[in-house]
């Protein structure tokens, strides 16, 4: 009983949360983290980075599916207790699904340190080239990653592309922001996913970040 009366408050937290700042779910599952510190325990000294990174996937993997499926199966059978009770085991089981093929991953590839990051990546850089150079530079990286581009404008210094849905992920929004400075460029970049209430990426945002970040910091 205490069980499926933690999932109704925190479904009820959650739609507090979203009507209060008008965001998103995904950004509502952040701040709900925040204001409850359900993560604390996965901060111990004592965890590893991978330990922590899948605490993080479980806690968010879990959460958005169990609300989902309670939500759609109380609405479908007219029971409110029976889509609770229901969305409680679905995001336990999924939540442990996602998070045990993500620890295999990051074993295999050696990443489990980066396991848990954030699915939206955004980071500035300032490089000694002129804007011109790193522009014609990312357009080829993002070809590489490979990416379609969606909107090209050198006189604004702005690229966006978007990447393919693959068995990984449901594909990347992607966007360089080049501006030009006096000894050189300050580059914006960033990556996040397609679908909005994605919480788990596998690292694709982060390596796409890289990639770009990567090639306009490479001696020229």
């Amino acid at each position: 009983m205490r069980t499926v009366q933690g999932s109704l408050w925190a479904i009820q937290a959650l739609n507090a949360i979203q009507a209060e700042m008008g965001c998103s779910l995904h950004a509502a599952i952040d701040e709900f983290e925040l204001r409850y510190d359900l993560v604390q325990f996965s901060r111990l000294p004592t965890m590893s980075p991978l330990w922590r990174g899948a605490t993080r996937i479980f806690l968010r993997s879990g959460v958005i599916f169990g609300i989902v499926m309670a939500l759609y199966l109380g609405l479908i059978s007219g029971s409110v207790w029976g889509g609770v009770i229901s969305g409680l085991i679905g995001g336990l089981l999924f939540g442990a699904i996602i998070t045990g093929l993500s620890i295999m991953r990051a074993r295999r590839d050696g990443t489990g340190h980066e396991l848990g990051a954030d699915v939206r990546q955004q980071v500035s850089i300032e490089v000694e080239r002129p804007a011109g150079e790193v522009f014609a530079v990312a357009e080829r990286v993002l070809a590489e990653v490979p990416a379609t581009i969606t909107q090209r404008d050198p006189a604004a210094g702005v690229l966006t592309a978007r990447t393919k849905m693959s068995w990984l992920s449901w594909g990347e929004n992607l966007r360089v922001v080049v501006s030009e400075r006096l000894d050189g460029s300050t580059v914006e970049v960033s990556s996040r996913p397609r679908l909005p209430i994605t919480t788990v990426d596998y690292g694709r945002n982060l390596q796409n970040v890289r990639s770009i970040v990567r090639a306009l910091t490479a001696p020229a």
